[in-house]
């Protein structure tokens, strides 16, 4: 579905007690940020948690959503909040689940571990007015790649030389490379020969090697890709998803393509890093 995003990096998430907080950073491209509409929770809660007195809320940047009274003791439920315009940025964005919570009948210390609220990661996710959801165009993007339905995120790469072990180097320090670009807790990289059909939720494909190597799994060679080392996303592809294209003329061409994708996170050794 090209118009949802999940948002959970956690295989679970359950929000315990009469109070708990739980907050993560998600990215998001330009066209993301500007058309979402709407964010969906599925969950399940405690049969003793009164609904007429607990709620759960939803913080973005900063700007509380309506909350939601929490009243799905017998199956699991859902919540639909609306996001203002604004609320999400290009980049970086700050969310924060909270729920508060209420005993129906006891008030003693240990009636709290009573209360808890499950929340479903493949439910939970944020409605876009558009098809822009698995939708990335350039390299500042990668960090958008965002997770699946169980919280993970994939990183295909497609490597045709994959057999020549002179290569292994390069394909780990681009592995190192996109993980660190796509910013999300929980990974796992493929390292295959073939271009997959389809790209799920949370995935991002990878096509590296000399632009003769790759030229037969990719739909249109950028032309300055012919000339110089390039590093950009195939705009053109004629399948569902356009891959990130890391290439150049010549072996070392393709080490430079890797490179420039350090760009954004290296410092010089010994200087003081001010944030992370």
């Amino acid at each position: 579905d090209d118009r949802k995003r999940f948002l959970l990096p956690f295989k679970s998430l359950s929000l315990s007690g009469e109070t708990e907080r739980k907050q993560w950073t998600i990215y998001l491209t330009p066209e993301q940020a500007q058309t979402a509409t709407s964010l969906r929770i599925g969950y399940q809660n405690s049969i003793v948690v009164a609904p007429e007195s607990s709620n759960l809320s939803v913080r973005i940047n900063n700007t509380m959503l309506p909350p939601s009274p929490i009243s799905s003791p017998d199956g699991e439920g859902s919540a639909s909040m609306p996001i203002p315009p604004g609320t999400l940025q290009a980049g970086a964005n700050v969310i924060a689940f909270a729920a508060q919570q209420r005993h129906r009948t006891d008030c003693t210390a240990q009636s709290t571990y009573d209360l808890w609220t499950d929340i479903n990661p493949a439910e939970t996710y944020i409605n876009f007015g558009a098809d822009v959801a698995n939708r990335i165009q350039s390299i500042d993007d990668i960090s958008a790649t965002g997770l699946d339905a169980s919280g993970v995120t994939t990183i295909i790469i497609v490597a045709p030389t994959l057999s020549n072990p002179a290569f292994s180097d390069q394909l780990l320090r681009l592995s190192q490379a996109l993980a660190l670009r796509t910013q999300m807790p929980n990974q796992n990289v493929v390292v295959t020969t073939e271009m997959p059909a389809t790209q799920p939720p949370g995935t991002l494909t990878v096509v590296v090697g000399t632009t003769r190597e790759i030229a037969p799994l990719a739909d249109e060679m950028p032309p300055e890709a012919l000339a110089a080392a390039y590093s950009g996303f195939e705009m053109d592809a004629n399948r569902a998803y356009a891959p990130l294209l890391v290439t150049g003329p010549t072996p070392q061409a393709v080490q430079s393509a890797i490179d420039t994708l350090f760009t954004a996170m290296e410092r010089p050794a010994g200087s003081v890093r001010s944030t992370l």
